[in-house]
């Protein structure tokens, strides 16, 4: 236990959002892989390439969950593989809750299916969740942002 899952069929692609922003990532893969071991192959991508700048008011750390065979190809594998992204979330928020300090800023954590759409948005500041997505934020959602396909390092 503990290493990737090698036949898993659900991969998890882990990027912040802009460079510079979690730059202790690498705590947290090992913490993912050990808990989804036997369900998903968890990837860490380089952020985008940065074309200006400008400090926003959180880190944003994204997650993409796939699957290793193209689309999902039935809706049972759908749901188990979104089942899977959101434990992953709820990893993830458990070691931002230990990570963070006061002087820090928010971070938040975006599910995202596939097709880029959020599947889940969780923000923690002062080891706090202070902010979920809803229902209604979910049909909101106008930046579907497709998986990153350069920059896998496994």
């Amino acid at each position: 236990m503990g290493e990737p899952a090698t036949q898993s069929p659900i991969e998890l692609l882990v990027r912040p959002k802009y460079p510079g922003e979690f730059g202790d990532i690498e705590e947290l893969l090992p913490v993912l892989r050990h808990a989804l071991s036997d369900e998903a192959r968890v990837v860490r991508m380089e952020p985008t390439p940065q074309a200006g700048f400008g400090v926003t008011g959180f880190e944003i750390l994204q997650i993409w969950v796939l699957s290793t065979a193209g689309l999902m190809v039935s809706a049972a594998a759908t749901a188990a593989a979104v089942r899977v992204g959101q434990r992953a979330v709820d990893e993830t928020v458990d070691w931002l809750k230990r990570r963070a300090t006061s002087n820090a800023r928010a971070a938040s954590v975006q599910l995202r299916g596939p097709d880029g759409a959020v599947i889940r948005s969780v923000v923690v500041k002062n080891r706090q969740v202070v902010q979920e997505t809803t229902e209604e934020d979910k049909r909101d959602d106008l930046m579907q942002i497709p998986p990153p396909t350069r920059g896998r390092y496994p």
